[in-house]
């Protein structure tokens, strides 16, 4: 029987295991926040992924139907691998059949958190998991504004025959934006994804920024999303088409018309404002959809954020980030060529 001292010293040990100050705890955030239900079953899905980061793999075999009928020998190969316990030396063939009956219990009751691999060392899928379809990777750089972006892309098969893409359409141009801006992502749009406050301080221009900066020199697009964001929120071109700011009937009806809104997650960026010395938390969002009618279509972004700040409350204004709408048109001739970007 363990004393107390013993006792409380392994909940102290679980403890800096699972929270400690070197150990990410970023994982179990994003469970906590994207699973549904009550706070016991997000609170047992963010502890299940800290302990996922820290469980041993476990050796899934193949169970025969009839075990039996196999030799002492093929028996022991079979099980050694996939072992729940101490296993002595020189089992009988009975004691190799009741090891084999506690490996397939386990095998019908370990929770889905817990790695496994096959008897080759390879991992498995865990229980439950969706497998990801096959896909290879492409880098984009047909829009220099936002610099070279990678997405992954399905590979194509019977079902999904390869369709081309033109460099530099719209079809290039949303494949950049969700990859980019984080609207399609296997976390959903539930949760919090935290802004890299030094790197988008430094988009703020030098002809304003009069305060000493965290961080100095060209941020790419994919560092984050505020990033990608707050490049698009003041290029001046966007794939060598210039962005203009006219014409609000057409933004105006896009939106009336736009359908299938992708949405980011919540982007919490934790700011300073240097006039006030005051810590500012700033949250945005994105959203992304096509729209058409009779007399064109295209792409529609929207980013909306506000602030709240340490002295002066809440505020619609989401600085150093920027709210803002593009809406790009395609071509009349109706292929994916852009024909036109507008700003609002």
């Amino acid at each position: 029987m363990l004393s107390p001292v013993t006792q409380n010293a392994l909940l102290e040990t679980m403890l800096l295991t699972l929270a400690g100050a070197d150990i990410d705890v970023e994982p179990a955030r994003i469970a906590f926040e994207t699973t549904r239900g009550d706070f016991a079953a997000r609170f047992a899905t963010a502890i299940e992924a800290q302990l996922a980061a820290v469980a041993k793999p476990e050796v899934v075999i193949d169970i025969p139907e009839h075990p039996e009928e196999l030799s002492k020998a093929e028996l022991a190969e079979l099980v050694r691998p996939a072992a729940t316990g101490f296993l002595r030396s020189y089992p009988t063939k009975g004691e190799l059949l009741d090891e084999l009956e506690r490996i397939k219990r386990r095998h019908e009751h370990r929770p889905s958190w817990i790695p496994t691999i096959d008897r080759d060392g390879r991992p498995m899928p865990s229980t439950g998991a969706e497998v990801e379809p096959p896909s290879v990777s492409l880098t984009i750089a047909s829009f220099p504004e936002l610099g070279d972006v990678s997405i992954q892309l399905p590979t194509d098969g019977e079902d999904r025959p390869d369709v081309p893409v033109l460099a530099g359409g719209i079809g290039e141009l949303e494949m950049v934006l969700h990859a980019a801006l984080g609207t399609v992502g296997a976390e959903g749009v539930l949760g919090e994804l935290h802004l890299d406050a030094a790197a988008n301080e430094a988009l703020v221009p030098d002809e304003t920024c009069w305060w000493p900066r965290q961080r100095t020199g060209p941020v790419p697009a994919t560092h984050d999303p505020g990033i990608a964001s707050e490049l698009l929120a003041t290029c001046v071109t966007l794939g060598g088409v210039r962005v203009i700011d006219d014409s609000p009937e057409v933004t105006a009806q896009a939106l009336a018309v736009a359908g299938d809104w992708r949405f980011s997650r919540r982007w919490r960026l934790d700011a300073w404002d240097p006039t006030s010395d005051a810590g500012v938390l700033v949250t945005a969002r994105a959203a992304l959809a096509g729209w058409a009618h009779d007399s064109g279509s295209g792409l529609i972004l929207y980013v909306s954020g506000g602030a709240f700040h340490a002295h002066e409350g809440l505020s619609g204004y989401p600085g150093p980030l920027h709210s803002h709408l593009l809406c790009v048109t395609r071509s009349r001739a109706g292929t994916d060529v852009i024909d036109a970007v507008r700003t609002g």
